[in-house]
C-alpha cells in the first residue's frame, strides 16, 4: 500500500511503498543523511545541512517506525536542525525543533541548551 507523506517542516511530500523499504532501511537511510548533514554543517553549508537533517526526519516519519532507536536519531535529527536554525538566526524554529526533539528524548540536555540560546521568551513560542 502506498501513502503520502509531508515533512513536519513542509518542505518535502512524496509518495512511499511501504513494501519497497523495510523499517531498518529507512532507518539506515535516515542515519546516513544525518551524517551526511553532519558534514553540510561543517562545510558551513546551512541550506543543504538543513535539507539532509529534514530528509532523515521524513525517512523515519514516513517509514512510519517508531521505536525507541528510531526516536533517538529522529531527536538528533532535530537537534542538528536546531543548531542549523540557530547559525541562521531562525529562532522559532529552532525553539519549535529543540522542543520536538524534548518530546522524543525528555532529559537531553542538548535540547534544552540549544533551546536556551534563542533569544526569545518561552511564551512567545
Amino acid at each position: 500500500a502506498a501513502f503520502r507523506c509531508v515533512s513536519l517542516f513542509g518542505c518535502t511530500s512524496y509518495t512511499v511503498d511501504s513494501g519497497c523499504a523495510t523499517m531498518d532501511s529507512n532507518l539506515a537511510v535516515a542515519r546516513s543523511l544525518r551524517e551526511e548533514g553532519n558534514m553540510w554543517f561543517k562545510q558551513d553549508n546551512m541550506e543543504l545541512a538543513r535539507e539532509s537533517y529534514e530528509s532523515a526526519i521524513d525517512s523515519i516519519e514516513c517509514g512510519m517506525i517508531a521505536s525507541e532507536e528510531s526516536d533517538l536519531v529522529k531527536a538528533l535529527c532535530l537537534l542538528n536542525l536546531a543548531a542549523v536554525f540557530l547559525k541562521n538566526e531562525a529562532w522559532l524554529p529552532a525553539v519549535e525543533a529543540c522542543s520536538k526533539a524534548l518530546k522524543l528524548d525528555e532529559n537531553n540536555l542538548k535540547g534544552f541548551l540549544r533551546r536556551a540560546r534563542a533569544p526569545i521568551k518561552p511564551g512567545e513560542w
